[in-house]
């Protein structure tokens, strides 16, 4: 949630004709020219509009006058409209149209807008604001190179312009050159110490590059001086990214107190509980971010991961199929309700769906690592391997990873390379059951029975039903017990998203 801003010029105060009564046409003159509340201005220039005692230079300024302060209440055509009465009234009037083109974009009526911004620049191309404002209806109709060069001009009018300075950093953040942006929202509160979004702003950009501490000093300075619900929700974010869940559902709860209706924090807030596995109030806030929004497809899927943490296999497959019927290109959800399909047995189907979470983003290790395993359970080993290698390519020291490699090695019968992976996965969590399990029947497979025995006793006291676990995987003959070898221990989602 970022902002960019538009700038308008500075109302003239200007003297109009003798007054009717002296004391109050100077108050109405005042208002319509001067420093006055929008209401207090629109009353003003409508008396003098109506007054027909104003030069026809006097009459475009209070019609300007009056649509800035229509277009500061967002009555945008009422605006333009008085904006269109200056202009008939004075064509070189440069502010007057540099405002309707705001109005215009306010409109999105960008196009139009741009139309306007040109023509305040050719009548005065030394029109600092007018460039900003061109650089604005860029920006919003993501042409940010565009965008950038109306900034450029901007601020080389006006090095003092903080404004374009930070519509400027905002262009390179969109464009992911963060460094960039921070340099420029620097300038920014350089020129304006009290420029709350400049704060804000180079917040979620050093969020982007995960340095979370310093974002949550620019955080707390931008509520510090402009309390709002972007600025609490956004140092939520920040806090959940750095695991202080308790934290994050503080400043979500004041974002939804400022802002009841939006789903976003809601929804966060639901997340943040889940990942203190508080699913039951976690499902509380899923299910009032889907009232509120029922096409939040990513509220449908972490209602579905807390369901399915629940042990509610079939309730989640259902949150993950609506998920997904909202969006179709949602890599997370494709990946849990594989998951979700695995834990079932159903292991085709869970393969179709790692497939479409690796389609969505092929950088998903978690996936490849799952259709490993599934492909594992039914015996199509190669392809698993090949999709574990893939997993440790992008995720190199992940135990859960080397499990998933060691386990498809052990049904290769290839026992040396799959100690070798249980070892390397139990040096990074030296408690996972299912390496050690693993590791075990290995050993005892080799002929190694005592430390075969050793590691499978340890498994069975860290994870008791590890045996019956191991069992669904096909693996057979592995020790007196007659169990055959499996692995589901490392299905968990590793971080919640969305």
């Amino acid at each position: 949630m970022r902002s960019i801003i538009a700038v308008v010029s500075m109302l003239l105060v200007l003297s109009g004709g003798a007054p009717v009564t002296a004391q109050t046409y100077e108050q109405l003159s005042k208002w319509c020219y001067g420093d006055a509340t929008d209401d207090q201005t629109i009353q003003g220039c409508n008396a003098l509009i109506k007054s027909g005692r104003e030069t026809p230079q006097n009459q475009a300024f209070a019609f300007n006058n009056r649509g800035l302060a229509y277009h500061n209440k967002s009555q945008y055509d009422r605006a333009i409209e008085d904006f269109d009465q200056a202009i008939k009234l004075n064509p070189s009037y440069a502010n007057a149209f540099d405002h309707r083109g705001l109005a215009y974009n306010n409109k999105s009526q960008y196009d139009r807008a741009i139309q306007d911004h040109d023509q305040a620049i050719k009548l005065n191309p030394k029109h600092a604001k007018a460039f900003n404002n061109r650089g604005v209806v860029y920006h919003n109709k993501g042409q940010y190179d565009r965008a950038l060069q109306d900034y450029d001009q901007a601020i080389k009018l006006n090095p003092s312009y903080a404004d374009s300075f930070f519509n400027r950093g905002d262009a390179y953040d969109r464009k992911g050159q963060y460094d960039r942006a921070i340099q420029d929202y620097d300038q920014a509160i350089k020129l304006n110490p009290k420029h709350a979004d400049a704060f804000h702003n180079r917040g979620m950009a050093y969020s982007s590059k995960s340095q979370y501490d310093r974002a949550i000093e620019d955080y707390n300075q931008a509520i510090k001086l402009n309390p709002s619900y972007a600025k609490f929700y956004n140092r939520g974010i920040a806090y959940q990214n750095k695991g202080q869940y308790d934290r994050a559902i503080e400043d979500y709860d004041q974002a939804i107190k400022l802002n009841p209706s939006n789903t976003n924090a809601v929804y966060r807030r639901g997340m943040a509980y889940y990942n203190k596995r508080q699913y039951d109030r976690a499902i509380q806030d899923f299910d009032q971010a889907i009232e509120l929004q029922p096409s939040h497809a990513n509220a449908f899927q972490g209602r579905g991961m807390a369901n399915m943490s629940k042990g509610q296999l079939d309730r989640a497959l259902l949150d993950f199929d609506q998920a997904i019927m909202l969006n179709p290109s949602l890599p997370w959800a494709f990946y849990m309700r594989g998951v979700a399909r695995d834990l079932k047995g159903q292991y085709d189907s869970a393969i179709q769906d790692f497939d479409q979470a690796i389609k969505h983003n092929p950088s998903h290790a978690s996936a490849f690592q799952s259709r490993c395993r599934a492909r594992a359970m039914i015996d199509q080993l190669q392809a698993a391997l090949v999709d574990c290698n893939e997993s440790l390519r992008l995720s190199p020291s992940d135990a859960g990873m080397l499990n998933s490699r060691g386990f498809t090695y052990l049904k290769l019968g290839l026992f040396d390379i799959a100690i070798a992976d249980y070892d390397a996965a139990l040096k990074i969590n030296p408690n996972y059951a299912d390496a050690l399990f693993g590791r075990g029947v290995a050993r005892r497979k080799k002929g190694d029975l005592a430390d075969g025995d050793a590691d499978i006793a340890a498994a069975k006291a860290i994870k008791g039903d590890i045996a019956e676990v191991f069992a669904k995987s096909g693996v057979k003959d592995f020790g007196s017990s007659g169990n055959r070898v499996g692995d589901w221990g490392d299905h968990r989602a590793r971080k919640a998203c969305g």
